[in-house]
């Protein structure tokens, strides 16, 4: 599943809404690390006997002092586990931890490994300051490594992301925007925790939170809150339990990432399709697939539902069938098994020739699937013949020739 959401539920014009601030945060986070990055070259990466050295400097506003005892956390970029910021203890999932030089704000990482990490600044449980936001880093052996300063700035909004009626901390990213004047910022919560710190405009914001792929939640509703830049405050976000979770494999029992779950609810007239009236909200859900290929559907409205897992990266394997399920559900969780391409297919041949009949080799010919989106692809031989295994199905077949004829 993408880096940002697991699940996302609401109206037709409420999905687009959120893929639009999803996308545009995505970039605008994007182009503040490229900014970053090249505005502060800080850092440079020193080959060592057992892996990469590098350094960065932590920054606080003019007046401000950096507080005593501020660590430097670099974490591999693949940890599973949360990251438990709440105790003096160094977490296992931390693969080093430096010290800040409280006068000149400069750490050092030595002898790191390559790999992908994530560069996080904690200041004293007891201080006034946000921990950082994760800056990401990729640590390869001849090659530096250019930090950019790392602001600690004062937490203005703090809270936690937690289970519906629990204090259960979940991993997720929490999104928030500024409804004067159209900044968006976003963090990552440590063991259901985030903090805001930097925000230069008091006023109405919007916030949210989308909980990571391997979270079995729904998405938050969008809060609206009033935040004053001189004062600090705290808010607490409840994702509730998913009305359905499943799993996706492959032909061969393994987990398969990154493949769309929609269900939609069927109206009485059995069609399926978007909602009719805003009273009906929400009717429909969809996910992607974790790395475990786990997905999660939420705050689905009792109904019946048609489910169909397809689409994402395998085009080589044929989905299963879609199925009906009755919210509230109450059987086991949903498994989709993919099949072999090859299971049911059929053979479809022919040739490619000029208008003189003369057979043209090397074109690539393309079948699609009129319903399922479904690709298939192939090229003519020297005598510009071809074959397709398709299964059952309407298809649209189409030639792309490579020479010029």
């Amino acid at each position: 599943m993408n880096i940002f959401n697991r699940t996302q539920t609401g109206s037709f014009s409420n999905k687009r809404l959120k893929r639009l601030k999803q996308i545009s945060g995505a970039i605008f986070t994007l182009l503040l690390l490229f900014t970053a990055g090249f505005q502060s070259g800080t850092a440079m990466a020193a080959e060592g006997d057992e892996g990469t050295s590098f350094s960065g400097f932590v920054v606080v506003a003019v007046g401000e002092q950096l507080p005593e005892g501020t660590e430097a956390w670099l974490i591999s970029d693949n940890f599973e586990g949360p990251l438990d910021v709440s105790t003096e203890e160094v977490p296992e999932n931390v693969v080093a931890q430096t010290g800040v030089n409280f006068s000149t704000g400069e750490y050092t990482f030595s002898n790191i490994e390559d790999g992908f990490y994530l560069v996080v600044i904690r200041p004293p449980t007891d201080s006034a300051f946000a921990i950082t936001d994760p800056y990401f880093v990729h640590i390869e052996e001849g090659f530096d490594v250019f930090m950019p300063d790392l602001m600690l700035h004062k937490a203005q909004l703090s809270g936690s992301v937690v289970e519906s009626g629990t204090d259960e901390g979940i991993s997720a990213r929490v999104e928030l925007y500024s409804k004067d004047d159209g900044l968006f910022f976003s963090t990552k919560t440590i063991d259901g925790k985030f903090s805001f710190g930097g925000l230069e405009t008091s006023g109405e914001y919007e916030i949210s939170a989308w909980p990571d792929e391997d979270e079995p939640y729904a998405p938050s509703e969008f809060q609206i809150i009033n935040i004053a830049i001189d004062s600090s405050q705290t808010i607490i976000i409840e994702l509730n339990p998913p009305s359905v979770t499943g799993l996706v494999k492959d032909p061969e029992g393994e987990p398969l990432r990154d493949v769309h779950i929609s269900a939609w609810q069927k109206h009485d007239d059995g069609t399926v399709g978007p909602p009719l009236t805003e009273e009906e909200l929400p009717t429909w859900a969809d996910d992607m697939t974790g790395r475990d290929g786990s997905f999660a559907l939420g705050a689905l409205q009792p109904g019946t539902y048609q489910v169909e897992a397809f689409g994402g990266p395998h085009n080589d394997l044929l989905p299963p069938d879609p199925i009906e399920i009755e919210i509230p559900y109450e059987g086991d969780p949903i498994i989709f098994e993919f099949k072999g391409f090859e299971a049911g297919v059929k053979t479809l041949s022919g040739s490619v020739k000029d208008k003189d009949g003369l057979a043209i080799t090397d074109a690539q010919v393309n079948a699609q699937h009129m319903t399922r989106q479904w690709w298939r692809s192939t090229q003519t031989d020297e005598n510009g013949a071809y074959e397709l295994n398709l299964v059952g199905g309407e298809w649209n077949i189409f030639i792309e020739p490579i020479h010029d004829f």
